[in-house]
């Protein structure tokens, strides 16, 4: 079908709208009384009484009361809407009237039930529509608008304004209603909620005042951010695992407790510091016991004063002097004893620590290196203290002398090159410790060189002269215990 094809206006067949030619009945003489069988009765009344309404020109719509619309300016509601406005004789002539209407025209329906056929190609239903030519609406939504003059809905009886005034009503009170159940159920949905988190809440407070830590922790977990649940979330997790450091601690495993309690150290439980030195000086005390004293030393010390450390501290220290002892490590022992002071005896077993020095002489030869030809003097020129020389051939120790104040000594030698070191010093350790660490050491230097050797030729007797006030030509060099 093409574009341009227009659907034609349906056929609509000329309705004649024009009255009935009724035969004149000739009236009755004036004051005659009308048959009471007769079938229609007609009174006449002037045209001052009753207006008479001509019929509908051609093309012009028949509202629903059969009479044409109002002209404009006119309203169109409530023409015949009370009998007050209408004579009752012609009332009466009306209602006649419309019993008596004339037979349809051929072709249209007897009554408004019966429809005339559907034309060929039309639906005969109401409900089977044919599809809307192009350019018309689709759906009975969209219709064009009707022509000028024509009315598209019966008109109302009830005036607008009533119809807004009374159907008002019930929207605004339907409206409030849903507005309050809406609120209630805000509030309910609020507030039954936060009741039962606040009384959870406090329900984990009373657990945790209670120390039943763990039932808190649980709680206050649940509430995740509502009031303080989270400070309290930790805070209980923390007073858990310082129960559980308490229990190892019970148990005697203090070092693992104290690994547990240090874990806490910056938390909220109280009293941290006061349980990890009550490890620490348990710790200490199972050092004392097992004899590692150097350890409990150690750990006392660092407990500084708390409780009776201070005490304990030097108590190991003393068992570590008598340890030094039974070594033979005698300076060291005295060192101890000697720093202990007052503490129990220490002052007289820093005394039994060292020894009275030996006389002056030799202390011990290499028998292959003695020879009556060759010697040296060595002459000690102190007031106070000792001093302690060994004499070495290469790195072989040959001889050993002990010098007093004030003292010389000789020894005698095979021809050769020597090394003498000299210690000197207040207290006497044996010929291995000599004067202890607090000894002074040397190592004799013959020229500017720094040559250390002393050489021996057959017959020939040098002589050492220590501390000596004027012509020095021997000078020395520095050396620890350990390379005497």
């Amino acid at each position: 079908m093409s574009d341009d094809y227009q659907v034609p206006p349906p056929r609509v067949e000329p309705t004649d709208f024009s009255e009935p030619e009724l035969q004149p009945t000739p009236p009755p003489p004036v004051g005659a009384p009308v048959p009471v069988d007769s079938p229609v009765r007609v009174n006449i009344v002037s045209p001052a009484e009753t207006p008479v309404i001509p019929p509908a020109p051609q093309g012009m719509p028949v509202s629903e009361t059969g009479l044409p619309p109002a002209p404009q300016g006119m309203p169109i509601t409530e023409v015949f809407s009370s009998q007050e406005l209408i004579p009752a004789q012609l009332a009466q002539e009306m209602s006649v009237y419309a019993t008596a209407q004339p037979p349809a025209p051929e072709g249209f329906p007897a009554s408004d039930t019966e429809l005339p056929p559907a034309p060929q190609g039309f639906p005969a239903t109401d409900t089977e529509l044919p599809l809307a030519p192009q350019g018309f609406p689709a759906t009975d939504t969209e219709l064009p608008p009707a022509p000028e003059g024509l009315l598209t809905q019966a008109p109302s009886r009830v005036s607008p304004a009533r119809k807004e005034k009374k159907s008002s009503k019930k929207p605004l009170i339907i409206s409030l209603a849903a507005v309050a159940v809406v609120l209630l159920v805000g509030v309910a949905a609020f507030a039954i909620p936060e009741l039962m988190r606040s009384n959870a809440y406090d329900q984990a407070m009373e657990q945790f005042e209670l120390g039943n830590y763990a039932q808190a922790h649980e709680g206050f977990l649940a509430l995740e951010d509502y009031k303080e649940a989270e400070y309290w979330t930790r805070t209980s997790f923390d007073f858990i695992r310082f129960e559980d450091a308490v229990a190892v601690y019970d148990r005697g495993e203090y070092k693992e407790a104290r690994e547990l309690f240090a874990l806490l150290e910056y938390s909220s439980v109280p009293n941290i510091a006061e349980w990890l030195n009550k490890c620490d000086y348990a710790i200490a005390d199972g050092y004392y016991a097992a004899g590692d004293l150097a350890a409990a030393i150690t750990a006392f010390q660092a407990l500084g004063n708390y409780q009776d450390s201070e005490y304990r501290a030097k108590q190991c220290r003393y068992g570590r002097a008598e340890q030094y002892l039974s070594e033979g490590a005698y300076e060291l022992a005295y060192e101890v004893f000697h720093s202990l002071g007052s503490f129990e005896d220490s002052d007289a077993r820093a005394a039994g620590c060292h020894f009275a020095f030996p006389a002056t002489g030799i202390l011990y030869q290499d028998p292959a290196y003695y020879y009556d030809m060759c010697a040296i003097d060595i002459d000690y020129r102190y007031t106070a203290g000792g001093s302690y020389y060994k004499i070495y051939s290469g790195e072989k120790l040959v001889a050993t002398l002990f010098l007093n104040a004030n003292s010389t000594a000789r020894v005698y030698l095979s021809p050769g090159s020597y090394v003498v070191k000299e210690g000197t010093g207040d207290r006497w350790f044996g010929e291995e410790l000599a004067f202890g660490t607090s000894g002074w050491y040397t190592t004799m230097i013959y020229d500017d060189t720094g040559n250390e050797y002393l050489t021996l030729n057959h017959n020939d007797l040098v002589t050492l002269t220590m501390n000596a006030s004027d012509n020095a030509n021997i000078t020395e060099r520095g050396e620890s215990l350990s390379s005497f």
